[in-house]
């Protein structure tokens, strides 16, 4: 039978490959958010997002439609009669065009790709593109971008009505038939030329002035006369004789040419409309909404797929990870697989941050304050009324936010809230360790405070950038991180108040570094080219190949980390979810009573042993009894995540006969030097043994729990005794021996 362990030597070589590494998708159940634009064509709608374009026939599931793209914050979208589908992005190769069956996007940047572009517009097949500097372009026939010289430039504001273009700029209205060609001016009813924006419909155009208000034209702009609307950047649509126009924050309509307009109150504000047949559809920061009621009431559409959310913040309680939108706060029980909506209650309004602190989940809104849940959403009761609140922190059982006049304190779970008496102001981030407290301010960088925020002082030496340009702050081990929005992205005080140094190793081509986060390993930062980990002074990518598109436009906004898992939220592609590998755990070996040897896993949990690559079946404690020879590994698995497989130690197992234990039966403790004691003449393979000697009257008179130990009859007469051993053989084996033995002086 197999047992003594022999540790021959450990090889140092690690078995290779890394488990899940990768980003993957969590956004089931997080539908809906900022829409930009949108269009639709022959029972197809496109919707234009911060996180791309999605299509969708007949209100199916929208599904993501960004193959091509290289930026995928969309500034516009336009179709032209010919079905060609064209898209404005935000950087990158800045356009793009696809036609049916709409599948994959091509570059559409001829001579156009110097300047951003913030409009598109058709007519007929003829498309037109506004940029950000105010020039206008069109398609040629060549498939070339041409710039239209009008001689008023820059163009403020851009849109068609039939076949008429509009254009609003600081000198008032210009009016073309000819795609550009020739402008007439066109200003009758205006009181001031300065149009801040334009936007039309079939028979109507609106224009915002910059300060007398809202104007509608029933005449392709030829007279101009006041409405009641308030100002704001409005889109418009008209349906069946009615007329709705809509800004961010409020949705009018009109059912008499625009004579009189009231509020569509169910309707949060829009960014663009859309419509097929009898049904609108509105796109808003909050998702879609859909009309079937010429306006009068809105319900909120299938969102289902539209996972475009720009993620705010993340908290965490034991069971739970949450995450909040701009638009709504969700929780997830399953490691980010399913989101359930939890906002419910909460006023309509953009969320600025979030953060669970004694079994209580604490919501900011940009107007309304702070708003607190003990149940995890169910129901939400009002903490206080500060409002631009950016950020949380915690320190021991005080809860800290960072707000515009700077940073208060809850010492009663939020119940109450005092200022703490610090000149910071626009508090962006909050770091705290032991009693003191670092500041990340946009006003004055980063401030300290050694006392819970009684007596400040200003931390900055070493940085050399203007003080709103800090984005985050974090305490890691001994050194302090902030990220910075700026070429040199990441900095570093490695003791407190000292000098910051540049510690951007790495990441030398990123200048946007917005959030941080880490475990007891490492530190995860993310911004605009993805998220980045370091354990020591250098970055490296994480997994960025399987990230959705980031850049400039679109970033990792927010991290957290939940049992094992790093969690990255986007500007427009809602939440992403990956793997941190376990430690790579160690194995050590230890020798127990019966001389055999146990190995045992540095990790307490989710151990898995192999033998020879080979997975050793239910063998998952931290101890392991080997049981053949040969190489033995063990890797952890926690929630799903993998470690490396720890370094191999090679174990060889000997193989021992049968034990043989023989006794002699006569000894002769008489001093002459020979046959002195009682033991053994063979004792083979024997691990350990124990004897108990009786009289013949059945008195023990000696025990020893080795026989090897010889027996010298100290104090006995000569005669006959007997004795019984008991033994265990190095094979496993166990047995007992008897007999007796003659004394003889």
């Amino acid at each position: 039978m197999k047992t003594l362990l022999l540790l021959a030597y450990i090889s140092f070589i690690a078995l290779s490959g890394e488990a899940n590494a990768q980003w993957i998708e969590s956004n089931n159940g997080i539908y809906g958010g900022h829409i930009t634009a949108s269009e639709s064509k022959d029972g197809i709608l496109f919707i234009g997002t911060l996180g791309g374009v999605y299509t969708s026939s007949n209100g199916s599931p929208w599904v993501q439609f960004n193959q091509g793209l290289d930026n995928t914050t969309v500034n516009s979208l336009a179709i032209t009669s010919n079905n060609k589908l064209f898209v404005a992005v935000n950087g990158g190769n800045k356009l793009f065009v696809s036609q049916p069956p709409y599948t994959n996007w091509e570059k559409s940047n001829i001579e156009i790709s110097v300047d951003l572009i913030v409009s598109l517009v058709t007519i007929k097949s003829q498309v037109f593109g506004l940029t950000k500097s105010g020039s206008l372009y069109t398609l040629a026939s060549n498939e070339s971008w041409q710039i239209i010289t009008t001689g008023f430039e820059p163009i403020n504001s851009l849109t068609t009505s039939g076949l008429h273009l509009f254009a609003g700029t600081s000198n008032g209205i210009f009016v073309s038939s000819d795609d550009g060609l020739s402008w007439s001016q066109k200003n009758v009813g205006l009181p001031e030329k300065f149009i801040f924006s334009l936007t039309s419909t079939e028979n109507y155009q609106i224009a915002t002035t910059s300060n007398r208000g809202v104007f509608l034209s029933h005449d392709n702009g030829t007279t101009w006369v006041n409405t009641s609307l308030e100002t704001g950047k409005y889109k418009a649509i008209e349906l069946n004789g009615l007329l709705i126009a809509g800004n961010e924050a409020r949705v009018y309509g009109s059912s008499n040419n625009g004579t009189s307009w009231s509020q569509i109150t169910t309707l949060p504000g829009v960014m663009d409309f859309a419509f097929d047949n009898s049904m609108i559809i509105a796109g808003t920061r909050f998702g879609l909404y859909r009309s079937d009621s010429r306006g009068q009431t809105w319900i909120r559409d299938n969102n289902i797929g539209l996972t475009n959310s720009t993620v705010v913040s993340f908290t965490t309680s034991s069971t739970k990870i949450f995450c909040s939108t701009k638009i709504g706060v969700y929780q997830s029980e399953n490691l980010g697989r399913t989101w359930i909506l939890i906002s419910k209650g909460l006023p309509l309004d953009q969320i600025t941050a979030m953060k669970y602190f004694e079994n209580r989940l604490f919501v900011a809104l940009m107007n309304y304050g702070i708003f607190y849940s003990d149940n995890d959403g169910t129901s939400w009761q009002v903490s206080t009324g500060i409002s631009n609140v950016y950020c949380f922190a915690e320190q021991g059982r005080n809860l800290l936010i960072g707000v515009n006049n700077g940073i208060y304190v809850s010492e009663d779970i939020g119940l109450s809230w005092r200022q703490l008496p610090s000149n910071v102001s626009r508090v962006k981030g909050i770091a705290t360790r032991g009693d003191t407290i670092f500041a990340c301010s946009s006003n004055n960088g980063i401030t300290t405070s050694s006392d819970k925020g009684k007596l400040w002082t200003l931390n900055n030496e070493g940085l050399t950038f203007q003080r709103d340009f800090l984005t985050s702050i974090i305490s890691f081990r001994e050194s302090l991180f902030v990220g910075v929005d700026n070429d040199t992205p990441i900095y570093e005080q490695k003791k407190i108040n000292t000098i910051w140094e540049p510690a951007n190793i790495g990441i030398l081509n990123t200048r946007h570094i917005l959030s941080f986060v880490h475990n007891a390993q490492n530190l995860f930062c993310g911004g605009s080219e993805g998220v980045f980990v370091t354990s020591n002074s250098t970055w490296s990518e994480f997994y960025k190949e399987s990230l959705p598109i980031v850049n400039e436009s679109n970033k990792v906004e927010r991290l957290e980390i939940y049992r094992n898992h790093i969690f990255a939220g986007t500007t427009g592609n809602g939440v992403w979810v990956s793997c941190i590998e376990p430690p790579q755990p160690k194995i050590t070996a230890v020798r127990d009573d019966s001389n055999d040897s146990t190995l045992i896993s540095s990790s307490s949990i989710g151990n898995i042993w192999f033998l020879n690559d080979i997975e050793i079946q239910g063998a998952t404690n931290s101890t392991l009894k080997p049981e053949a020879s040969g190489g033995y590994t063990v890797k952890t698995i926690l929630d799903g995540c993998e470690s490396k497989p720890s370094v191999v130690k090679l174990v060889e197992i000997e193989t021992y006969e049968d034990p043989q234990i023989v006794m002699p039966n006569v000894f002769t403790p008489n001093g002459d030097k020979f046959n002195q004691e009682f033991i053994p003449i063979t004792y083979l393979n024997v691990n350990n043994s124990d004897i108990k000697i009786n009289d013949r009257w059945g008195n023990t008179i000696y025990y020893s729990n080795s026989i090897k130990i010889g027996w010298l009859g100290e104090n006995q007469p000569p005669g006959i005794y007997y004795y019984q051993i008991s033994f265990k053989g190095k094979n496993g084996k166990e047995g007992k021996v008897k007999g007796w033995v003659h004394l003889i002086r």
